[in-house]
C-alpha cells in the first residue's frame, strides 16, 4: 500500500485502462498485470469507485531551479522525480503545478525569468513533455515559437514571490510548495527569508529541496537536503510520501 513501491510498478506507463467484469470472486492480480502489461498499459480491476474517505483539500506547486549549474544529470533527476509526482497527483486527484525559475545573467541585476511548466488547469498529458526543459537533448522538441531562456543564475527571491503570489489565490486549504536548488539565491538571502516567511504566513507550506548542496538549511524552515546523484534517486518516493501525509486514504 505504500504509494511510492506503488508508483515504482506503474512509473512511465499510459494511464490505467478499464477491464469490466471484474465484481466479485478471486483473481491472479501478478498473473493478469504481467499478461496486460505486455502491451505497454495498466489495469484498473474494477470499474466501481471505491469510497476511501474524506480527502484532504491539498494542491501540490513544484518548483525547479533552472539555472546552468543545475544542467545535465541532477536536472534530469529532478525532473524525472518531478513528473513521478505528478503522475502520483494526477492518479490521485491532487491539483498541482510546475514551474521553473532562472536569470538571464549571473549578477545581482540579472533578470528573473519564471517558466511556466504547467499550470493547475492544464492537463499533464499535455506538459510532460516540458518537465525536462533544462535538457539540452529535449529542448530540440519545442516547436519554433517556444523562446527557451538562457540558462544562468538564479534569484529565488524574486520568483517565488511571484510564484508564491499565485499559489495563495488558489481556493485550496492545503498548499504544499517544494522548492529544488542546488544552493541559494545568487541576490539576497535575506529578502529570500522574508519572502519565505510571508508565504508561510499566508499557510503554504515550503519545503526546500537541496540537491547535492546544503544551501537550504538556515534558509528554509523546512528542508531535505540530498547530497548526490545516487540519494536523488528517493527523491521522487520522498516527494509522494509527504504529500500522502495530508491526503487521507
Amino acid at each position: 500500500r505504500d504509494i511510492s513501491e506503488f508508483l515504482n510498478l506503474f512509473n512511465g506507463r499510459k494511464r490505467p485502462r478499464i477491464m469490466e467484469g471484474f465484481t466479485r470472486g478471486k483473481l491472479n492480480i501478478r498473473r493478469a498485470m504481467k499478461d496486460d502489461l505486455r502491451d505497454g498499459c495498466d489495469t484498473k480491476i474494477f470499474n466501481q469507485k471505491v469510497p476511501r474517505g474524506k480527502q484532504a483539500d491539498v494542491c501540490v506547486s513544484l518548483v525547479c531551479d533552472n539555472s546552468g549549474s543545475m544542467g545535465g544529470t541532477k536536472s534530469e533527476l529532478c525532473f524525472r522525480a518531478a513528473l513521478a509526482t505528478a503522475q502520483a497527483c494526477d492518479w490521485s486527484n491532487v491539483p498541482f503545478e510546475c514551474t521553473a525559475f532562472t536569470k538571464t545573467a549571473d549578477c545581482y541585476d540579472g533578470t528573473s525569468v519564471t517558466i511556466e511548466i504547467k499550470n493547475f488547469k492544464e492537463t499533464l498529458e499535455k506538459t510532460k513533455l516540458y518537465f525536462g526543459i533544462n535538457s539540452g537533448t529535449l529542448c530540440h522538441k519545442f516547436n519554433n515559437f517556444t523562446h527557451v531562456p538562457v540558462f544562468r543564475g538564479n534569484s529565488e527571491e524574486i520568483n517565488l514571490y511571484y510564484i508564491g503570489n499565485r499559489l495563495e489565490k488558489v481556493k485550496h486549504d492545503t498548499k504544499i510548495m517544494f522548492v529544488f536548488c542546488d544552493g541559494c539565491t545568487t541576490g539576497s538571502r535575506d529578502t529570500l527569508r522574508r519572502v519565505i516567511k510571508n508565504m508561510e504566513s499566508k499557510g503554504i507550506i515550503v519545503i526546500g529541496i537541496g540537491i547535492c548542496d546544503s544551501g537550504v538549511v538556515g534558509t528554509y524552515s523546512l528542508y531535505k537536503v540530498f547530497n548526490n546523484t545516487r540519494e536523488l534517486e528517493q527523491l521522487g518516493p520522498y516527494l509522494i510520501d509527504t504529500i500522502s501525509r495530508y491526503v487521507a486514504v
